[in-house]
């Protein structure tokens, strides 16, 4: 036994080494913080993390070094993981001002307005003249429909800090909206005093001064961020873009050309000038372009890879296969050599030429064994063989290197329940719930597979997950018990409906699942009245009603089907849906007075319900009521602004061949959103086809601009068939033979490829298309007479 002044002394000698331990661990943190911050503030993100995390590693509860990690990953993007790390600082940290800034941020990214305005009111507590967290508020605030605090916020700020581009862009929008923009702009030009360097208010600026039609101004501040900015090339291509729309096409070369030359080490800027050839000038300047650069730096393998890429969106396959194979040759071990390999696999597979996809994919791993690309499509081909053991082994290696991969956890998931491994499988789409916002497919495979394990409550979560991404649609969940009983296993579809009918929160849900299967085991009568239990447990439930009135319309009559509806809306008269499914079963009915009159019942109750404007435009129509159409489809705009009215709008006018109104629509379309392709692609081809004059083609010429950059095979015809009008042939070939490409039996699209080739005199290639154009003569189209005359001549 020790004596006790030993044991003292012990004590002492231990206590002061754990006091010296701590002393060190605290000198370390403050070594490595002051390292990390100093890396941070140079830009040198990567070091700053490392750093940050030798912090932690000595103490987890180091609340700075969690700050500053957050704040790399929100530099970096990764708002997940900023997330994160902002709120385990708040968490120790209440009032931590930064982390409470950022976590507004966050949520004002992801559209979350509570959150926004619940974050920086905890900032405004603490601070309350911090004006920047005033312009985040009142973003939230105008997305919640609260106009008047958000202005009055945002003058608050302004009067603060003049340069707050949240305040300013509210106050901005509201002079717009009241005509007053020589207000917005006086407001814009204060602010740009304040933060010169603040671009977003230069954006703002031009397109206020875009909407006043002041075209000079907007040139000039193009041209100012251009010379501000000289190695931004988002400035460079938003002046040539706008050059383009003003028919200035030298100009815009120009501008491409000296950003290229500016900045000669990048390869991004000269690729712009070679697109730009290729749009507006022809696809042999942009060759020539691209050769140009490589005979200058021939090592540059991402401008032969960019070349390649040039001749496969023309469809010179042969062309691309060479350049790459000269790629491969140059250098054979390189990084870009390794590219060209896998760009020349993807092409071989496309053409189902196995043999050399797999030799190439041999000399790839030769050099290279676990580059990813090459493995996916390795472990794809393995799959289409049902060799899903050899898909597994090469997918567990990209996922080693790269674990959060979701391509491949989604084909490994796949390969996994292919091989029995059910388990496994769910355990990967789980994973990748983690990762991102999971789609419908992943849920569903996820709650097919937790059914099959007996994990219903799993099943139940995944499926009420579905159900958010698709409120309107509870056949989501009945896809899951169709697949259950398409594999026959009726005990765990009917467990799983029960479960649910169980609980008293999914009862009607639960009523809803078991009509299902009732009408596939039991009969439409048993079906009918699981959804008549599960209507009266959630009256509000508008799938349950409308799969009620299809099934009573089916099993007993149409009328049958009006009466439990009609009683339905009577008992429960606030519900708009059940005005309109009445509305629709009058009309199915052909009782069209009683059908105007519910859809208009429906749209007192909510005037947002674009199905009902819809369906009302549709008992017009039945009856040749144009007039009544017309007010209708307007109506339905007005009241939901929503888009897909305007385009039933403009193709009525289209279809009862009042082209000029049907333009008027899709030019208003392009006013309210400068950004909607479908609409310019429309406008520009009913010009090209039934508004034939020069100035409208100078117009369908300046719309294309921004669809030749598109895979869209409909804006890829657009373009090619405005192009042949205005008499440009070669590019118009360009363009329309990718369109055909894309779709192949379109008649239409052969008749736009075979007259281009046509008055190229390139005969052979014109009867060729214009024998497809013609094949199916009932599909008969605008211009299948003159495509006939002009095969009748050739032949």
């Amino acid at each position: 036994m020790l004596n006790k002044s030993l044991i003292q002394l012990l004590s002492a000698v231990l206590l002061v080494g754990f006091l010296s331990a701590c002393g060190e661990g605290e000198d370390r943190q403050e070594k490595y913080l002051e390292r990390a911050q100093a890396n941070f503030k140079e830009g040198n993100f990567e070091k700053a993390r490392v750093e940050a995390r030798n912090v932690l590693q000595i103490n987890p509860k180091n609340v700075p070094a969690r700050q500053l990690l957050g704040e790399i990953s929100f530099k970096d993007g990764d708002i997940r993981k900023a997330y994160g790390s902002f709120l385990s600082v708040v968490d120790a940290d209440p009032e931590n001002i930064g982390a409470l800034t950022h976590l507004a941020q966050i949520f004002l990214a992801v559209k979350d307005n509570e959150k926004t305005v619940e974050y920086t009111n905890r900032v405004l507590a603490i601070e309350p003249d911090n004006a920047q967290v005033m312009g985040y508020k009142a973003l939230a605030l105008v997305a919640q429909g609260d106009i008047a605090a958000a202005e009055a916020l945002s003058r608050e700020a302004l009067a603060i800090d003049a340069g707050i581009v949240e305040a300013v862009g509210v106050l901005v929008q509201k002079h717009y909206k009241e005509e007053q923009p020589e207000l917005g702009l006086a407001l814009l030009d204060a602010a740009q005093k304040v933060s010169p360097k603040e671009t977003r208010l230069n954006s703002m600026k031009i397109s206020l001064l875009e909407t006043m039609g002041r075209k000079d101004a907007v040139e000039d501040e193009l041209v100012k961020l251009t010379n501000e900015y000289p190695e931004e090339r988002r400035y460079a291509t938003t002046l040539a873009k706008y050059y383009i729309r003003e028919s200035r096409l030298e100009n815009a070369e120009a501008v491409l050309r000296g950003h290229a030359e500016r900045n000669e080490d990048n390869v991004e800027a000269k690729l712009a000038l070679v697109s730009f050839m290729l749009q507006h000038n022809s696809k042999e300047a942009a060759v020539a372009q691209v050769q140009q650069y490589i005979d200058a730096e021939p090592d540059q393998s991402q401008l032969l890879l960019a070349l390649a890429e040039l001749h496969l969106f023309t469809g010179d396959y042969d062309s691309a296969i060479s350049v790459l194979e000269s790629a491969v040759d140059s250098n054979p071990r390189s990084v870009g050599s390794i590219e060209a390999r896998n760009l020349l696999v993807g092409i071989f597979l496309q053409q189902e030429k196995t043999a050399p996809a797999e030799k190439l994919l041999d000399e790839i791993f030769e050099i290279e064994p676990e580059n990813p690309v090459a493995l996916l499509t390795r472990s794809r081909l393995a799959l289409s063989q049902e060799k899903n053991k050899d898909a597994i082994a090469d997918l567990r290696v990209i996922l080693k290197n790269d674990p959060e991969n979701v391509m491949a956890l989604k084909l490994l998931a796949a390969a996994q329940e292919r091989e029995g491994s059910e388990g496994l499988a769910l355990d990967n789409y789980k994973k990748l719930m983690i990762l991102e916002q999971p789609d419908l497919g992943v849920l569903a495979s996820a709650a097919r597979l937790a059914i099959q394990s007996e994990q219903y409550q799993e099943a139940e979560n995944y499926i009420r997950q579905a159900l958010e991404l698709d409120a309107n649609n509870a056949g989501l969940v009945t896809n899951l018990i169709r697949l259950l009983v398409l594999k026959e296993d009726w005990e765990a579809a009917k467990s799983f409906a029960q479960r649910l009918i169980d609980k008293e929160d999914s009862e009607a849900l639960g009523y809803f699942l078991k009509a299902g299967l009732d009408a596939r085991m039991d009969g439409k009568g048993e079906a009918i009245k699981s959804l008549k239990r599960s209507l009266e447990i959630e009256p509000k439930a508008v799938e349950s009603l409308a799969s009620l009135a299809a099934m009573l319309a089916e099993e007993e009559s149409v009328e049958s089907a009006i009466d439990y509806v009609g009683n339905h809306c009577d008992t429960y008269n606030e519900q708009a849906h059940c005005r309109h499914l009445l509305g629709s079963l009058y009309a199915q009915n052909k009782a069209y007075d009683k059908a105007e009159e519910s859809l208009k019942a429906a749209l007192s109750l909510n005037d947002k319900q674009v199905t009902s404007y819809r369906q009302l435009a549709k008992v017009y129509a039945a009856q040749r009521k144009t007039d009544d159409i017309v007010a209708t489809l307007k109506q339905g705009l007005e009241a939901t602004d929503d888009q897909s009215m305007a385009f039933e709008l403009a193709n009525f006018y289209y279809q009862i061949q009042d082209y000029q109104k049907s333009s008027e629509v899709y030019k208003a379309m392009i006013n309210a959103n400068a950004d909607s392709l479908p609409a310019k692609n429309n406008l520009a081809m009913l010009y090209a086809e039934f508004m034939n004059t020069p100035e409208n083609l100078k117009e369908a010429a300046a719309l294309i601009a921004d669809l030749q950059d598109s895979d869209n095979p409909a804006y890829l015809d657009t373009v090619g068939w405005v192009l042949y009008l205005t008499g440009e042939y070669d590019r118009a070939v360009t363009y329309l033979q990718a369109a055909v490409d894309k779709v192949g039996s379109s008649g239409l699209l052969q008749y736009h490829l075979g007259m281009a080739f046509y008055k190229l005199g390139d005969l052979e290639n014109a009867k060729i298309h214009l024998e497809l154009a013609i094949e199916n003569k009932e599909a008969r189209y605008t211009g299948f007479d003159l495509a006939e005359a002009t095969l009748a001549e050739l032949q």
